[in-house]
Protein backbone atom coordinates (compact mmCIF):
# COMPACT_ATOMS: atom_id res chain seq x y z
CA UNK A 1 0.00 0.00 0.00
CA UNK A 2 3.01 2.36 0.71
CA UNK A 3 4.20 2.01 -2.60
CA UNK A 4 0.79 2.18 -4.26
CA UNK A 5 0.37 5.86 -2.26
CA UNK A 6 4.09 7.00 -3.15
CA UNK A 7 2.26 7.73 -7.11
CA UNK A 8 5.59 6.15 -8.77
CA UNK A 9 4.32 4.86 -12.09
CA UNK A 10 1.15 6.51 -11.89
CA UNK A 11 -0.15 9.05 -13.31
CA UNK A 12 -3.96 10.89 -14.41
CA UNK A 13 -5.09 7.62 -15.53
CA UNK A 14 -3.71 5.55 -13.40
CA UNK A 15 -0.67 3.03 -13.26
CA UNK A 16 1.48 2.12 -16.59
CA UNK A 17 1.47 -0.85 -18.08
CA UNK A 18 5.61 -0.88 -18.48
CA UNK A 19 8.46 1.40 -16.75
CA UNK A 20 11.40 2.45 -18.18
CA UNK A 21 13.02 -0.02 -15.52
CA UNK A 22 11.77 -3.13 -17.00
CA UNK A 23 14.57 -2.62 -19.81
CA UNK A 24 17.60 -3.52 -17.04
CA UNK A 25 16.86 -6.72 -16.40
CA UNK A 26 15.36 -10.05 -18.50
CA UNK A 27 11.63 -9.93 -19.78
CA UNK A 28 9.31 -10.89 -22.45
CA UNK A 29 9.77 -8.26 -25.66
CA UNK A 30 6.15 -7.28 -24.64
CA UNK A 31 7.52 -5.42 -21.51
CA UNK A 32 10.03 -3.37 -23.54
CA UNK A 33 9.48 0.49 -22.21
CA UNK A 34 9.13 2.41 -25.37
CA UNK A 35 7.44 5.85 -25.28
CA UNK A 36 6.83 5.79 -28.94
CA UNK A 37 5.37 2.30 -28.69
CA UNK A 38 3.51 3.03 -25.73
CA UNK A 39 1.03 5.99 -27.43
CA UNK A 40 -0.03 3.29 -29.97
CA UNK A 41 -1.51 1.58 -27.13
CA UNK A 42 -3.53 4.74 -25.21
CA UNK A 43 -5.61 2.02 -22.95
CA UNK A 44 -3.21 -0.24 -22.10
CA UNK A 45 -3.00 1.31 -18.61
CA UNK A 46 -6.49 -0.20 -18.21
CA UNK A 47 -5.86 -3.77 -17.30
CA UNK A 48 -2.97 -2.94 -14.57
CA UNK A 49 -4.85 -0.20 -13.43
CA UNK A 50 -8.14 -1.69 -13.00
CA UNK A 51 -6.76 -4.93 -10.98
CA UNK A 52 -4.58 -2.67 -8.59
CA UNK A 53 -7.57 -0.29 -8.46
CA UNK A 54 -9.85 -3.55 -7.65
CA UNK A 55 -7.11 -4.46 -5.21
CA UNK A 56 -7.15 -0.91 -3.06
CA UNK A 57 -11.01 -1.16 -3.24
CA UNK A 58 -11.03 -4.25 -1.40
CA UNK A 59 -8.30 -3.83 1.49
CA UNK A 60 -7.60 -0.14 1.78
CA UNK A 61 -8.89 2.19 4.41
CA UNK A 62 -12.03 4.01 2.53
CA UNK A 63 -11.00 7.38 4.09
CA UNK A 64 -7.28 7.13 2.71
CA UNK A 65 -6.26 9.23 -0.51
CA UNK A 66 -5.43 5.94 -2.00
CA UNK A 67 -8.59 4.64 -2.08
CA UNK A 68 -10.31 7.82 -3.10
CA UNK A 69 -7.90 8.24 -6.24
CA UNK A 70 -8.97 4.70 -6.76
CA UNK A 71 -12.54 5.41 -6.67
CA UNK A 72 -11.89 7.69 -9.61
CA UNK A 73 -9.90 5.41 -11.15
CA UNK A 74 -12.43 3.30 -11.54
CA UNK A 75 -15.27 6.20 -12.53
CA UNK A 76 -12.73 7.24 -15.56
CA UNK A 77 -12.34 3.59 -16.46
CA UNK A 78 -15.80 2.92 -16.18
CA UNK A 79 -17.02 5.70 -18.22
CA UNK A 80 -14.72 4.88 -20.89
CA UNK A 81 -16.15 2.07 -20.98
CA UNK A 82 -19.58 3.28 -21.72
CA UNK A 83 -18.64 5.62 -24.30
CA UNK A 84 -15.82 3.41 -26.42
CA UNK A 85 -16.88 -0.57 -26.83
CA UNK A 86 -13.83 -0.81 -28.48
CA UNK A 87 -11.75 0.52 -25.93
CA UNK A 88 -11.03 -3.99 -25.30
CA UNK A 89 -8.70 -4.62 -22.02
CA UNK A 90 -12.14 -7.13 -21.14
CA UNK A 91 -10.04 -8.88 -18.43
CA UNK A 92 -9.30 -6.10 -16.07
CA UNK A 93 -12.71 -4.77 -16.79
CA UNK A 94 -13.91 -8.27 -15.27
CA UNK A 95 -11.44 -7.84 -12.50
CA UNK A 96 -12.55 -4.53 -11.53
CA UNK A 97 -16.19 -5.16 -11.78
CA UNK A 98 -15.46 -8.41 -9.67
CA UNK A 99 -14.14 -5.96 -7.11
CA UNK A 100 -16.66 -3.42 -7.15
CA UNK A 101 -19.26 -6.84 -6.32
CA UNK A 102 -16.80 -7.98 -3.41
CA UNK A 103 -16.73 -4.61 -1.63
CA UNK A 104 -20.10 -3.01 -1.48
CA UNK A 105 -19.46 -0.61 -4.10
CA UNK A 106 -22.40 -1.74 -6.50
CA UNK A 107 -24.99 0.35 -5.63
CA UNK A 108 -22.53 3.33 -6.33
CA UNK A 109 -21.60 2.12 -9.75
CA UNK A 110 -24.21 0.71 -12.86
CA UNK A 111 -23.28 -2.45 -12.31
CA UNK A 112 -25.84 -3.93 -14.52
CA UNK A 113 -24.88 -1.89 -17.12
CA UNK A 114 -21.15 -2.87 -16.87
CA UNK A 115 -21.74 -6.50 -16.53
CA UNK A 116 -24.13 -6.12 -19.84
CA UNK A 117 -21.54 -4.44 -21.56
CA UNK A 118 -18.41 -7.27 -20.44
CA UNK A 119 -20.47 -10.12 -21.46
CA UNK A 120 -21.21 -8.50 -24.63
CA UNK A 121 -17.02 -7.89 -24.73
CA UNK A 122 -16.02 -11.38 -23.46
CA UNK A 123 -18.11 -13.00 -26.04
CA UNK A 124 -16.45 -11.02 -28.79
CA UNK A 125 -12.77 -11.50 -27.01
CA UNK A 126 -12.69 -15.34 -26.77
CA UNK A 127 -11.14 -17.28 -29.53
CA UNK A 128 -13.26 -19.83 -30.86
CA UNK A 129 -10.68 -21.31 -33.38
CA UNK A 130 -9.34 -24.59 -31.55
CA UNK A 131 -6.83 -24.23 -34.28
CA UNK A 132 -5.32 -20.98 -32.98
CA UNK A 133 -5.36 -22.04 -29.41
CA UNK A 134 -1.81 -23.42 -29.37
CA UNK A 135 -1.14 -19.56 -29.75
CA UNK A 136 -1.49 -17.21 -26.97
CA UNK A 137 -4.61 -16.00 -27.42
CA UNK A 138 -7.78 -15.65 -25.12
CA UNK A 139 -9.45 -18.80 -24.23
CA UNK A 140 -12.91 -19.16 -22.68
CA UNK A 141 -10.85 -19.98 -19.24
CA UNK A 142 -9.26 -16.71 -19.37
CA UNK A 143 -12.73 -15.46 -18.48
CA UNK A 144 -14.91 -18.44 -17.40
CA UNK A 145 -13.10 -20.04 -14.19
CA UNK A 146 -16.53 -22.36 -12.88
CA UNK A 147 -19.98 -22.28 -13.79
CA UNK A 148 -20.60 -20.03 -11.44
CA UNK A 149 -18.98 -17.22 -13.71
CA UNK A 150 -21.33 -14.38 -14.70
CA UNK A 151 -20.22 -15.31 -18.37
CA UNK A 152 -20.76 -19.11 -18.61
CA UNK A 153 -24.59 -19.03 -19.69
CA UNK A 154 -23.99 -18.78 -23.14
CA UNK A 155 -20.92 -20.15 -23.85
CA UNK A 156 -21.24 -23.53 -22.20
CA UNK A 157 -20.54 -25.20 -25.48
CA UNK A 158 -17.02 -23.33 -26.16
CA UNK A 159 -16.27 -24.30 -22.55
CA UNK A 160 -16.85 -27.81 -22.72
CA UNK A 161 -14.65 -27.68 -26.33
CA UNK A 162 -12.05 -26.10 -23.99
CA UNK A 163 -12.22 -28.73 -20.97
CA UNK A 164 -11.91 -31.58 -24.12
CA UNK A 165 -8.79 -29.70 -25.51
CA UNK A 166 -7.08 -29.66 -22.22
CA UNK A 167 -7.70 -33.34 -21.57
CA UNK A 168 -6.91 -34.47 -24.79
CA UNK A 169 -3.74 -32.52 -25.51
CA UNK A 170 -1.64 -33.18 -21.82
CA UNK A 171 1.63 -35.24 -22.94
CA UNK A 172 1.22 -38.35 -21.00
CA UNK A 173 4.89 -37.74 -18.89
CA UNK A 174 4.34 -34.00 -18.58
CA UNK A 175 2.40 -31.53 -18.59
CA UNK A 176 0.88 -28.63 -20.93
CA UNK A 177 3.51 -25.95 -22.84
CA UNK A 178 3.04 -22.54 -22.44
CA UNK A 179 1.79 -20.62 -25.71
CA UNK A 180 4.47 -17.84 -25.89
CA UNK A 181 7.77 -17.59 -25.88
CA UNK A 182 10.37 -14.69 -25.90
CA UNK A 183 11.89 -14.85 -29.30
CA UNK A 184 15.69 -15.00 -29.10
CA UNK A 185 15.79 -12.21 -25.65
CA UNK A 186 17.25 -13.72 -22.52
CA UNK A 187 17.33 -17.45 -23.74
CA UNK A 188 18.85 -18.46 -19.95
CA UNK A 189 16.58 -16.41 -18.12
CA UNK A 190 13.05 -17.86 -20.14
CA UNK A 191 14.32 -21.03 -19.45
CA UNK A 192 13.92 -20.42 -15.96
CA UNK A 193 10.51 -18.78 -16.65
CA UNK A 194 8.96 -21.34 -18.71
CA UNK A 195 9.18 -23.65 -16.48
CA UNK A 196 7.90 -21.31 -13.45
CA UNK A 197 4.79 -20.76 -16.09
CA UNK A 198 4.45 -24.25 -17.26
CA UNK A 199 3.64 -24.63 -13.33
CA UNK A 200 1.30 -21.90 -12.96
CA UNK A 201 -0.47 -22.70 -16.16
CA UNK A 202 -0.90 -26.57 -15.05
CA UNK A 203 -2.30 -25.86 -11.72
CA UNK A 204 -4.74 -22.91 -13.21
CA UNK A 205 -5.51 -26.21 -15.55
CA UNK A 206 -6.29 -28.70 -13.30
CA UNK A 207 -8.32 -26.55 -10.90
CA UNK A 208 -10.92 -25.66 -14.03
CA UNK A 209 -11.36 -29.26 -14.86
CA UNK A 210 -12.01 -29.61 -11.23
CA UNK A 211 -14.29 -26.81 -11.08
CA UNK A 212 -16.36 -27.98 -14.00
CA UNK A 213 -16.07 -32.05 -12.55
CA UNK A 214 -13.91 -33.46 -15.11
CA UNK A 215 -11.02 -34.25 -12.28
CA UNK A 216 -11.99 -35.00 -8.61
CA UNK A 217 -8.25 -34.18 -7.43
CA UNK A 218 -4.89 -32.71 -8.56
CA UNK A 219 -3.44 -35.89 -9.67
CA UNK A 220 -0.82 -35.84 -12.46
CA UNK A 221 1.94 -38.28 -13.87
CA UNK A 222 5.64 -36.92 -13.69
CA UNK A 223 8.31 -38.38 -14.80
CA UNK A 224 12.04 -37.25 -14.15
Amino acid sequence: MKYLESGVHCNDNGWTFRTSVNNDYPHAPWWTHNEEEAKKRPYSFINVTAEITGFVLRFAEKESPLYKKCVKFAENMISLLYSNDEVGETYGYCMLLHAINQCGLAERFDVGKISALLKENVNRTIERDIALWKNYRPRPSSFIQSPNSPYYKGNEDIVDTELDYLIDTKPNNGVWSITWNWGKNYPREFAIAENWWKAICAMGSLKLLRNFGRIESYEITWTK
